[in-house]
């Protein structure tokens, strides 16, 4: 467990030093990235582009829109449709837990 939250730590204080915004999500969209960072490693994430920048904006349609049309949302797609209605609705349920 240590050295899951550890792992955690780390991967939230990447994202926060890389993408400002970041610290002003709710819990569940900040889940979100999380999920996605250890998914596909921050290099990984940081190649989809148009969802960074529509989640910096707020746009949470959009950015669930970039990510349901991505090569990822086929691996495994429930999954990333899991992580896109928690980026559009805010709430910890459609996270699946």
């Amino acid at each position: 467990e240590d050295l899951l939250d550890h792992d955690i730590n780390q991967v939230v204080d990447r994202l926060a030093a890389t993408y400002p915004w970041f610290t002003g999500l709710d819990d569940v969209r900040q889940a979100v990235f999380i999920s996605l960072g250890f998914q596909l490693g921050l290099t990984g994430l940081a190649k989809f582009h148009n969802t960074l920048a529509a989640a910096a904006l707020g746009d949470w349609n959009a950015c669930a829109a970039y990510l349901l049309h991505s090569k990822i949302a086929t691996q495994p797609p429930a999954r990333i449709q899991r992580l896109a209605n928690a980026r559009i609705s805010g709430k910890s349920a459609d996270l699946g837990f």
